[in-house]
């Protein structure tokens, strides 16, 4: 789905403001937010894309007016009542204060930390407290991989 402004108010209103607990993922590339993920639960989540090779300018929204909107939006999210969980989310929390001024309210767990503090000998990745704390297939070896990937700065 290539979501538009239209559906991430429709989102928001849904599925963000009732839930009490939402989790939210920043991917980052080249020393920019490629896209955001929000998820208020297990089976709902929105990804708001930021960069796209397709188009000429980079951006996947396609006025600078829209982007700007979507991002009022990512602020809004990450503003509402409801407590965050994140997976190495002070990576997260830090880049988007750095990089746009955007606060993380009520940021309460941090997947990668919790897992951390019961087994510090462990991996931390994502694809590591998947594959062991859940029965979800691996996700990331199914993405396509060509000279065209972009570098990834996050460690997850």
């Amino acid at each position: 789905m290539e979501p538009s402004l239209e559906d991430l108010e429709r989102f928001y209103h849904e599925y963000i403001l009732p839930s009490d607990c939402c989790a939210f993922d920043v991917e980052t590339a080249n020393r920019q937010v490629t896209c955001i993920g929000f998820a208020p639960s297990a089976d709902r989540a929105i990804v708001i894309p930021f960069h796209d090779p397709r188009n000429r300018s980079g951006s996947y929204w396609p006025t600078s007016e829209d982007e700007l909107a979507a991002w009022a939006w990512v602020q809004k999210f990450l503003s509402a009542p409801c407590r965050k969980v994140g997976q190495n989310g002070l990576y997260d929390i830090q880049y988007l204060w750095m990089a746009h001024g955007i606060t993380v309210a009520n940021y309460t767990e941090d997947t990668m930390l919790l897992h951390h503090s019961l087994q510090p000998e462990a991996p931390k990745s994502l694809g590591f407290l998947g594959s062991v704390y859940t029965n979800e297939i691996a996700w990331k070896p199914n993405r396509p991989k060509g000279k065209n990937e972009v570098r990834r700065e996050d460690s997850e």
